[in-house]
Formats: structure tokens, sequence, C-alpha cells
């Protein structure tokens, strides 16, 4: 278990700096650009933390309507994640963002945003990006800062094989061209995510009490890590229940679950759909495709009501047009829903910053009140006995059941 994520950006040992690209650094990213934005005196009318400000914060500009002699109150210390005083729909043609829109469009750093595919988005707020496009910005940050270590937490996880692809370009693009001076770690539990190829392996959880570990160099360990991920490929093989047969057509006069009736959402001068029109029938079974920022999370939250542009389309939910007085709550009784974005909620909610102890099995039973954290305690219609016995099973073995959600992968 690599803990470097606090000495993120910071010296290591005299000269010596570490990046850390991981679902928990882009979960705290996010966390912490809401904090600034709620702590802040801005507006939904002002732009938040964007792709250029997080990169370049050294050039975050001016708030021209501040006046230290006038100004009274809390006024929160400015980070890389503030909002910033200009229009939410201010580009970089605005007069205070022309120095970072210089900065994001020359050098280094617009060579991997085109890289990357981050180069029309350079402007676009943090918490608007979709979970690729906000990996790829962690590692866009940790590749200018040219660290002595970088390393990878199962950073590839949750993108689409285009982006991953472009990662390991510019990972081999970066250690090729190296001096040798930059070090890279790796946590990954796919084989194709091995770029560069490595020189040296550390092999976790082996022997019986999957205590011990194994240490060598890549020429000899090879086959070894190899016969390790493809045992690791059968179990997840013999573990999947079988292909389903394939079945016949659905009634089409079945029930409408979801309905989308032309729908248009954009934020600012950016289109995420146009006029799109979908239904979900009672017992058909949909497969949403696309690459990294295509909308697929977009309309998740358009189903489970956290897009408050749905409130202005026709989206019709279980028979009933979204804006006619349901509650949030009335519709995600209905629902359940497995996501990047709830993962980190609840890891959020379970921050140990935050004195919270939610244990894995409250998490399970949170479930049947649709809340984040469990409030009331289950009954015992709700959880009988074999019910509560199979989960505690299913979710690794008992014992991890009473542990912390924050010492879960």
């Amino acid at each position: 278990d690599l803990s470097v994520a606090a000495a993120l950006g910071q010296s290591l040992v005299d000269g010596y700096t570490a990046a850390y690209v991981s679902f928990d650094r882009h979960r705290r990213m996010l966390q912490d650009e809401l904090r600034d934005f709620r702590e802040s005196r801005y507006e939904d009318i002002h732009l938040r933390a964007t792709v250029a400000s997080y990169l370049f914060p050294e050039l975050y500009p001016a708030d021209p309507n501040w006046d230290p002699v006038t100004y009274a109150g809390y006024r929160p210390a400015r980070t890389r994640v503030s909002p910033l005083p200009v229009p939410y729909d201010a580009s970089g043609s605005h007069p205070l963002l022309t120095d970072l829109e210089a900065a994001v469009t020359s050098g280094e750093a617009a060579h991997l945003l085109r890289q990357l595919g981050l180069w029309s988005l350079r402007h676009r707020p943090l918490h608007a990006l979709s979970t690729g496009e906000g990996r790829k910005l962690l590692l866009v940050d940790s590749l200018l800062s040219k660290p002595s270590m970088l390393v990878l937490d199962e950073a590839f996880d949750g993108l689409d094989e285009v982006t991953r692809q472009e990662l390991h370009a510019a990972l081999r693009q970066m250690f090729d061209s190296s001096t040798g001076d930059s070090a890279l770690v790796t946590v990954t539990h796919r084989l194709e995510d091995l770029v560069p190829s490595p020189t040296h392996v550390l092999m976790l959880g082996e022997g019986e009490t999957r205590r011990e570990y194994s240490v060598g160099t890549w020429s000899s360990m090879e086959s070894s890590v190899r016969s390790f991920f493809e045992r690791e490929s059968a179990a997840k093989f013999k573990s999947a229940s079988k292909p389903p047969a394939a079945v016949g057509a659905v009634d089409s006069s079945s029930e409408p679950l979801i309905e989308f009736n032309a729908i248009t959402i954009k934020y600012g001068e950016t289109s995420v759909f146009d006029n799109l029109s979908w239904t979900v029938r009672t017992g058909e079974k949909w497969i949403v495709v696309g690459g990294n920022g295509t909308g697929k999370s977009t309309l998740l939250e358009l189903i489970t009501g956290d897009n408050v542009q749905g409130y202005r389309q026709d989206v019709r939910l279980f028979g009933r047009r979204k804006g006619t007085g349901e509650s949030i709550w009335d519709i995600k009784k209905q629902l359940g829903t497995i996501s990047t974005e709830l993962h980190m909620d609840y890891v959020d909610f379970a921050d140990p910053r935050s004195y919270r102890y939610t244990t894995a099995w409250e998490v399970i039973c949170s479930g049947f009140f649709d809340t984040v954290g469990l409030y009331q305690a289950p009954t015992p219609v709700q959880t009988p006995d074999p019910i509560g016995t199979f989960w505690r099973r299913e979710i690794t073995w008992c014992g991890k059941c009473a542990q912390h959600v924050c010492s879960k992968s």
C-alpha cells in the first residue's frame, strides 16, 4: 500500500519530489473544489476552478471587485481550486483570463493538453469533467511538475481504451526521453497498463497467508508476474456468470420507465446532447457505450435528479414528468445505482477527517433508506438472517464487514 499522497508536490528529500495519480487524489481534488466554492463569496454566476487555473494557480486573476479597505468578513485562503472572479461562461478571451490562456496554449502544457484530448476543455470547470478527463488532468499536472518519482495507483481505472492508449503514449514519451533521473511506480491489476516496461517488480500478498512478498528485477520475475495476471484473469472468468441466453424482443407496449424526448444539454457553448430521444421499457436491458467525455455520467445524472438541467427538459421517469412536484427521493427510491460518483460521495462521507466511522455493513444497509450514511437501524424484516449472512459473506468474508469504508480499495 503506497502512501505518498501526503508528499505530493513536496520535497521528499532535498531536491526530490513525487507526483501521485489515483482515484483518491481525483476524489480529493473534487472534494476540495466543492468546499472552496461553498466557502467563497462567489455565486453560480461565477466560473468555478478550471483546467487552466488548476494547472497554473500562480496566474490566478486578481478580483477587480475586492477592496481590502471596505471588505468585511471571512475571506478564504486562495487555492488552486478556488472559483474565479469571472462569469461562469467566460472563455480564454476574457481580459482576466489572458495570462491563463497564454500559459495553457504554449510550451509543454499545450503539447500535453493536445495529446490527451484536453485542449478544447482548458477552461472547463473541474466539476464538469468526466472521470477520464479528470484523471487525464491529474496526469498532465504530474508530468508538468517533472517529478523525481511518479506514482500511478490504479490510475487507468474508469478510462476507455482510447484514453488509456493516450496515457500510455504520454508515459512512454516521458520516460523514453528522460535521462534516467525519474522513477515510475505503477500499481495496477492489468498487465497492459505496465507502460513503459518495468525494470523491477514488488509482488505482495504471496504465500498461504498472503503476507509474503517477492522483489527482484523484471527479467528475473517477468514470468511470475505474467502468471499472476493470468491467474487473476482466470479467477474472474470462473466466478463470472455465463452469458445470458438470447431473448426475444420486449413487447413495445410494455411500461416505459425512462423517457427522454428531444432533450438538449449544454454547458456554455459546449453541447453534450442535442435532441436526444431515448426510452427504456420494463424488461429491457440496455448498454450505454461511449468514450470518456461523451455524456454517460450526464445521462445518469438526468435520471437520478443530480443534474438540474433535466427539469427544463421533457424527461419522464416511472410514468411522471420530471419537475411536476416529485422529490429527488421519490425518484431515487426506485433506482439502484453504482457509479464512480457514488463511490466518491461515500468515501467523502466516511473520510476520517469528518470523525465518522462508517462500516461496510452500514453502507449496505443504507440502501434500504436511499441515504449516504446509515441514520436508522434496519429492521429484522429488512435483514433476516439468511440475507444478512449472504451479504456478510459476499463482501469479502464476514470479518471485513466491520472495517472502515476508507480502509477498502
